[in-house]
């Protein structure tokens, strides 16, 4: 036996062992010359369709012709409109308030947008109102809202008390009449100067009846209603108001003043060297980690919820005996 421990090869297996790799790369090298040639034979084939044919009368032509000869095709898509990539953007950065909010309360806080008070704003509202009111407070953000006509309703959501409550066996109790904006009671309302009309209405309503803290920055002052126009002879109209808004206590004085916030907070033109927003709603250009008032409106929420702990809750027990 050899060094390894393995049988001796012989001077004459070696060698036929030598020719046997030898006649397999052999055979490899012509499999492989023979599909070359293949290719350059389809090649040369197309080229001589080409050259048969007649001369393009257009760069088209001979893109398209080039294009077919290297084998590759065209794909057609069709690009979306400017107003459903908006509306992709803006549900981006929505989700994204929304996450961020949920990530720094660890859970305990809710967002949600609601960008106008009309069809679109009161949709944004019923889809994520029943989920994020579980929270122990709420974040109503109503920057950007241009105004409608259903703050009304959104208010009637949004005042509801907790009567009592629903202790199931198994799972967490849930307050009755269902819900109430935050467990806790707390909510908290972002406005900015581009808050106008309707949007302001709901903000005024919510601080007036001591429903929400407010943070954010000074409103549009914009509550007249310019419905109605005429048309001019050259095809032009001008609009001109035909409803006042009129408050107790504060007369017109809501009109070209709007609503100053408990908290102020303004929004700087700049963050981290890009333009911060253009109108917010339409198009945002920070993400919610860079908003200073989401930051503190996410911050008064968990204070409120702080100073609400240091009250002991009501337990099942109390309530059943009736002493809750």
């Amino acid at each position: 036996g050899g060094k390894g421990g393995g049988p001796k090869m012989s001077k004459a297996a070696k060698k036929r062992r030598k020719k046997k790799k030898a006649k397999e790369l052999l055979q490899e090298q012509k499999q492989q010359q023979k599909q070359q040639q293949k290719i350059d034979s389809k090649t040369r084939t197309k080229m001589a369709q080409m050259e048969t044919q007649p001369p393009p009368k257009s760069a088209k032509l001979i893109i398209k012709r080039l294009r077919k000869a290297a084998g590759l095709r065209t794909l057609r898509v069709s690009c979306i409109s400017a107003d459903e990539e908006q509306d992709i953007r803006y549900r981006d950065w929505a989700n994204d308030c929304r996450e961020y909010t949920s990530s720094e309360s660890k859970g305990r806080v809710g967002y949600l947008h609601i960008p106008e008070m009309e069809k679109k704003g009161f949709a944004e509202f019923s889809r994520h109102y029943p989920t994020q009111c579980e929270r122990e407070a709420i974040i109503i953000d109503l920057r950007g809202n241009c105004g409608g006509y259903c703050s009304a309703i959104i208010l009637d959501t949004l005042s509801r008390k907790a009567l009592g409550g629903q202790f199931p066996r198994y799972g967490k109790p849930t307050p009755f009449p269902p819900n109430v904006p935050g467990t806790r009671q707390i909510v908290v309302a972002l406005i900015n100067e581009d808050t106008s009309s309707d949007g302001e209405g709901l903000a005024y309503a919510l601080m007036e009846l001591k429903i929400a803290k407010t943070v954010g920055t000074r409103t549009w002052g914009g509550m007249i209603v310019t419905g109605a126009s005429a048309e001019l002879v050259d095809g032009t109209s001008i609009g001109f108001p035909t409803e006042g808004f009129y408050l107790k206590g504060h007369v017109w004085g809501l009109e070209n003043k709007g609503i100053t916030p408990d908290v102020l907070v303004p929004f700087p033109p700049v963050v981290n060297g890009t333009k911060a927003l253009d109108h917010l709603g339409d198009h945002v250009t920070i993400r919610a980690n860079d908003d200073p008032q989401l930051k503190r409106a996410v911050n008064e929420a968990m204070k409120l919820i702080s100073a609400r702990e240091k009250k002991a809750p009501v337990s099942y027990h109390q309530i059943k005996s009736g002493s809750g």
